[in-house]
């Protein structure tokens, strides 16, 4: 399995790499690729999941907040192309009013969007 991981490490706390940190040897225990993209600035998740070559990928894990998953979605809701691909959420704001409400601890949320299984 192959995933692109966007992490917006300045969302919340700035604890987005700290998240990344832990569950890192859930990935490489699961054998799964990635290709790690860090947001630079406000908006850049939209151009990241609107540009994305999302062939290459089983899915996408967004560490971050309410409003990197916003971006992300209206990326990919704006793609010329049309193209979807499963995202998976890991909460790594500061309230995380929608994101909190599936999984507060970030390995628990990583373990369940592993068990996803594209068809």
């Amino acid at each position: 399995m192959r995933v692109c991981l966007i992490i917006n490490p300045n969302s919340g706390k700035k604890k987005g790499l700290k998240i990344f940190k832990s569950i890192k040897p859930i990935l490489s225990d699961k054998k799964i690729t990635y290709d790690l993209i860090k947001t630079k600035y406000s908006g850049h998740a939209i151009k990241i999941a609107n540009e994305l070559n999302i062939e290459k990928y089983n899915g996408l894990i967004i560490v971050g907040g309410d409003g990197t998953f916003h971006e992300i979605v209206s990326g990919l809701m704006t793609r010329k192309d049309q193209k979807k691909i499963p995202i998976g959420i890991i909460p790594g704001g500061s309230g995380n009013s929608f994101l909190y409400n599936l999984y507060q601890n970030p390995i628990t949320a990583l373990k369940e969007i592993l068990k996803f299984k594209k068809s």
